[in-house]
């Protein structure tokens, strides 16, 4: 079981790297006309950010070990091998993409960055037309 649990993490690792090269691609084509800061702790917003946060963390890695215990290697794609009705995506039909809107929406309230909170909106309509006629 060891196997598993680094296939897992594994799992986790890639799907955090992936989101991180997305934003910092963001970043580097906005750089230059946005300015980015970081909201500071006694702001209201940091604690809507940080609910952003949790949430979009804990869907995020239920919603992969999920699919790794119960469909696949824990990417979507053609290896999956069971349809998964278990765990987040028994009230969701794609929690991973819900659980990176919620961390867009967590660094659009920490960076206070218009750039960051359009890519969200775009993120989820693109994959709303996606699963929706595709």
């Amino acid at each position: 079981n060891i196997d598993e649990k680094n296939r897992i993490s594994e799992s986790c690792v890639n799907f955090a790297w992936e989101r991180s090269y997305n934003n910092s691609r963001i970043y580097l084509l906005t750089r230059d006309f946005y300015s980015y800061t970081s909201i500071r702790p006694y702001n209201p917003l940091f604690y809507v950010g940080m609910v952003f946060l949790a949430l979009g963390l804990v869907l995020s890695i239920w919603a992969v070990r999920t699919f790794y215990n119960k469909g696949g290697d824990g990417t979507p794609g053609p290896t999956v091998s069971n349809l998964v009705i278990e765990g987040p995506y028994r009230y969701v039909r794609n929690p991973m993409i819900l659980g990176v809107v919620n961390l867009l929406l967590f660094e659009s309230v920490l960076f206070e960055s218009f750039p960051i909170l359009l890519w969200a909106i775009l993120f989820f309509l693109g994959n709303l037309i996606y699963f929706k006629f595709f």
